[in-house]
């Protein structure tokens, strides 16, 4: 079990003890959305604490339901194209990676397939002549990490930078319930209307100013909840109050 306190200066208000499972619910595939909405259309639903009830409406709504003084908190993060398709070198044998975690200009946590096959010191190649020709990236497997993860090196040819790279043969990581390929229109619709900071600086952001603003201390990264399985505790965040609990 993961316990989560919330505090004010006095002492603790409640624990909480939260697992992963605790969030499964059925979800028929007939009604996992595989294209998003046009922009405003979105669904939004509105809980109304006081009546106990809630309702449907469109994003397009949002103006109306807020009052002066509310807060809106909105999600900055971009979705840049972290999947990477190629092949293994030399066997030619495909791969994937998906680049969830940035160490340094050349350095990745990464997540890999075929996992049993890319160990220590495997290479990788990618590239996408139709869309990209002459832009490459290369990477090298240096370490295995829990969860599934590797350590990963990569550089690039044809691009002014890695981050160029990457961008320019990537594809969008859709959800595994979306079951189609990702398509240019993704790069930009797959994102809030708010999104200007790189998913993968979000590690960095939440570390430092953008939670600590809001009283939060974020004590586990957000990608291991992935890898977790059901009977496996849920990472949590404390925070402290500043009012009664109510």
């Amino acid at each position: 079990m993961s316990t989560g306190y919330a505090t004010r200066a006095s002492g603790p208000l409640y624990a909480v003890s939260v697992l992963v499972s605790d969030f499964d619910f059925e979800l028929p595939e007939s009604l996992i959305a595989q294209e998003p909405r046009p922009r405003g259309t979105s669904r939004l639903m509105v809980v109304d604490r006081a009546s106990r009830s809630w309702r449907e409406t469109t994003i397009a709504a949002l103006p109306q339901l807020l009052d002066a003084g509310d807060v809106l908190v909105v999600n900055d993060t971009r979705v840049f194209p972290a999947r990477l398709i190629g092949r293994r070198d030399p066997s030619g044998g495909a791969v994937e990676c998906l680049l969830i975690e940035r160490v340094d200009d050349t350095h990745w946590h990464a997540l890999v397939h075929p996992g049993h096959k890319l160990k220590p010191g495997a290479r990788m190649v990618f590239d996408d002549p139709a869309r990209t020709p002459r832009v490459v990236v290369r990477g090298t497997v240096l370490e295995r990490e829990f969860f599934g993860k590797r350590l990963v090196a990569l550089e690039a040819d044809g691009a002014a930078s890695l981050d160029a790279a990457v961008d320019a043969i990537g594809h969008v990581p859709l959800p595994p319930y979306v079951h189609r390929a990702d398509t240019p229109e993704d790069r930009e619709r797959y994102q809030t209307i708010y999104a200007r900071v790189r998913l993968e600086a979000l590690e960095k952001l939440a570390a430092a100013d953008a939670f600590r603003s809001l009283g939060l201390d974020r004590r586990q990264t957000l990608w291991e909840v992935k890898a977790l399985g059901a009977s496996e505790p849920l990472p949590l965040f404390s925070w402290s109050e500043t009012r009664e609990a109510g």
